[in-house]
C-alpha cells in the first residue's frame, strides 16, 4: 500500500516532511473508513428492506478487488491485502445482521445515519434481519458504555427476548435513548451503545453472538479517549499463518491492524476495543513469513490516532 511504500523512507525526512507524510497517512486511513461507513450505511439500510415493500433481497457492489495498485472503489487490494471496507462488508453481509436506528435524532450508527433538526424524544429502533430459512430467537441486549470508563463496562442494560421469521427483518425493540443515558448517568457526548444479540440455538451458519455499536453523536463531536493499542501475542501458526492478541487501555473505536512487511489479510479490522479488554485476530499471508520480520511490521491503529 501507500503506506507502507513510504513508511521506510521515514527515516530520512526533514520533521516537517514526517508531519506532511502524518498527514497523508491519516489520509489514507480516514478514506478508507469513509467508505467503509458509506457502505455499512447503504447495505445495512437496504437489508432492513428485505421485508418491506421494496423486498430487497440481495446487493451488488463494485468493486470486489483490484489488478494493479492504485485508488480505487474496491475493498481487496491488488496483493490480497484487506481494506477497512471489505471488515465492514463481511459483517453488514453476514446471514444474521443487528442494526440499529436513532429516530428523531441527530445520530450515527454501525445501521444508518439519520440526520434531522433535534428531537426531544430520540428512540432507538433496533432491527433483526435474517437470510436464513428458519427463525431467529434469542436475547438481545442494549449497553451504556461510557467512552472515558476504565476498565469499560456497561453503565446499563436492557435485556429483551426476540424474534425474527425466517429470511425476514423486522424491528424487534424500541427504546427511548434519553431513558437509557438516564439510567447510566450518561450523555451523548460521553457514552456509545453496544448491542448484542444471543441465539437462542447456533447453527453453522449462526454461532457466534452478533453485535453492533451505535453513536448517538457524530464521533467528530466527541472528545474519544487518547489510548494506547499494544500487541500481547504474535505466535506463528504455520509457515502462512499467524495470531495476534491486542489490548487497549482505553476504549478505541474503528482499531485495525496492519501488516507492512507481510503481505496477507487479517480476520478482522474496524472494530471497537474496550478499556482492558483483548482481541485475537488471525492472518494469512500470501507466502511463508519469518515471524520475526512479521513482528517488526505490525503496526496498530484508530480513529483517535488520525487526529493531528
Amino acid at each position: 500500500t501507500a503506506t507502507a511504500a513510504t513508511n521506510s523512507a521515514t527515516a530520512t525526512l526533514s520533521p516537517s516532511l514526517i508531519s506532511q507524510q502524518s498527514l497523508f497517512d491519516a489520509y489514507l486511513y480516514l478514506t478508507q473508513l469513509q467508505q467503509a461507513r458509506c457502505y455499512e450505511t447503504a447495505f445495512s439500510a437496504w437489508r432492513r428492506m428485505r421485508s418491506a415493500d421494496a423486498r430487497t433481497m440481495g446487493i451488488l457492489y463494485w468493486q470486489l478487488n483490484d489488478v494493479w495498485q492504485g485508488p480505487s472503489w474496491s475493498t481487496i487490494e491488488y496483493d490480497g491485502s484487506l481494506r477497512l471496507a471489505h471488515h465492514a462488508v463481511r459483517r453488514v453481509f453476514a446471514p444474521v445482521l443487528l442494526s440499529a436506528v436513532l429516530t428523531p435524532s441527530a445520530a450515527s450508527s454501525t445501521a444508518t445515519v439519520v440526520t434531522t433538526a433535534a428531537a426531544t424524544s430520540p428512540q432507538i429502533q433496533v432491527s433483526l434481519t435474517s437470510d436464513l430459512l428458519e427463525p431467529v430467537s434469542g436475547i438481545l441486549t442494549i449497553q451504556v458504555i461510557r467512552w472515558f470508563d476504565a476498565p469499560a463496562a456497561p453503565r446499563t442494560t436492557m435485556r429483551e427476548r426476540v424474534r425474527v421469521s425466517a429470511a425476514s427483518s423486522a424491528v424487534v425493540a424500541s427504546a427511548p435513548l434519553t431513558t437509557l443515558l438516564a439510567n447510566a448517568s450518561a450523555t451523548r457526548e460521553d457514552s456509545f451503545l453496544r448491542l448484542l444479540f444471543e441465539p437462542d440455538a447456533p447453527t453453522s451458519q449462526l454461532h457466534n453472538n452478533v453485535e453492533a455499536d451505535v453513536f448517538p453523536l457524530k464521533l467528530s463531536d466527541v472528545d474519544l479517549p487518547r489510548g494506547a493499542l499494544s500487541l500481547t501475542l504474535v505466535k506463528q501458526l504455520s509457515p502462512t499463518r499467524a495470531v495476534v492478541e491486542i489490548s487497549a487501555n482505553a476504549t478505541v473505536v474503528f482499531a485495525a491492524v496492519e501488516s507492512l512487511n507481510v503481505v496477507g489479510a487479517f480476520g478482522d479490522g474496524m472494530f471497537t476495543l474496550l478499556a482492558g479488554s483483548t482481541k485475537p485476530i488471525g492472518f494469512k499471508a500470501t507466502a511463508p513469513f519469518e515471524l520475526d520480520t512479521f513482528s517488526r511490521g505490525l503496526r496498530l491503529r484508530s480513529l483517535r490516532d488520525s487526529y493531528i
